[in-house]
């Protein structure tokens, strides 16, 4: 963002979502609208909302798909409708797509934006799909070389190159993507069922939208104050996020579903519960 934008800039950005998706751009001084979420028929992000936030200022469209919180997807229609819509107005797009490859069938996935768009740019790495957070190595891929070599230079400028080790392990990871994929979907699949079930049984106090990728779910609330939740939870071992981590107004709490103790957190979020 820092190579592409500059002070005045209009941005538009998927919302809620992680926080440098919108912040950085609002620091360097940008103008930054929000492509909000709707919950309405299932989490989805609407083309005609973004239709209208289009301005012939609009220098940089932000989207994150698998989205993070919401787990929402797009059709590969509606993919295509935005790509289109992007290049029609002569919108970059900045695709973070860090939870790609753990759609939960994998026929939902999409293609990257750097495929279907020349001057598109998309990001992705090995904290996420491949659970590899630790090592801190992702990349940019995109096929404007002028672009990418602004990335390169900013690169030279602030951590100049990765740690030796951590790129080996990278490429180990790398080299056995379809079995380290193939697990962690496995167990995404035991796990949110889990989760549906649990969510069943406490249906007075939850409202579910089924995630169609990714390791995170935003079930929202129907009688606890987002907080209020996350801090019981947290006296019973258990990580909630509040949907004010968001700066999200609608009660909601973002729950992962990516470890092997869900049955152990889950029993003892239902202990904690009252009644």
């Amino acid at each position: 963002m820092n190579c592409l934008l500059e002070k005045g800039d209009r941005v538009v950005a998927t919302f809620p979502g992680y926080q440098s998706l919108y912040q950085i751009a609002e620091t360097i001084g940008c103008e930054v609208a929000r492509w909000e979420s709707v919950e309405d028929e299932g989490w989805r992000f609407r083309v005609e909302d973004l239709d209208a936030l289009l301005t012939p200022k609009t220098k940089l469209l932000v989207m994150n798909f698998p989205h993070n919180p919401t787990g929402y997807l797009p059709t590969k229609e509606t993919f295509a409708e935005i790509m289109a819509l992007a290049k029609k107005r002569g919108v970059r797009v900045f695709s973070d797509e860090m939870y790609r490859w753990l759609e939960h069938d994998p026929a939902d996935r999409l293609p990257s934006a750097c495929e279907v768009s020349e001057n598109a740019v998309a990001l992705c790495g090995m904290s996420k799909s491949f659970g590899l957070a630790g090592l801190r190595v992702g990349w940019l891929a995109t096929k404007d070389a002028a672009a990418l070599e602004k990335f390169k230079a900013w690169k030279d400028y602030t951590t100049i190159c990765g740690a030796a080790p951590a790129e080996l392990l990278s490429v180990i990871g790398l080299r056995a993507k379809d079995r380290i994929l193939e697990r962690h979907r496995a167990r995404l699949s035991r796990n949110l069922g889990l989760l549906e079930a649990f969510i069943s049984r406490r249906a007075d106090r939850f409202t579910w939208v089924r995630p169609r990728a990714g390791t995170i779910g935003f079930p929202g609330l129907l009688r606890d104050e987002p907080e209020a939740l996350c801090a019981l939870a947290r006296s019973a071992g258990v990580l909630l996020l509040p949907s004010s981590v968001y700066a999200y107004p609608r009660p909601h709490v973002r729950v992962g579903f990516g470890r092997e103790n869900m049955p152990e957190a889950l029993a003892r979020l239902d202990a904690a519960l009252p009644q």
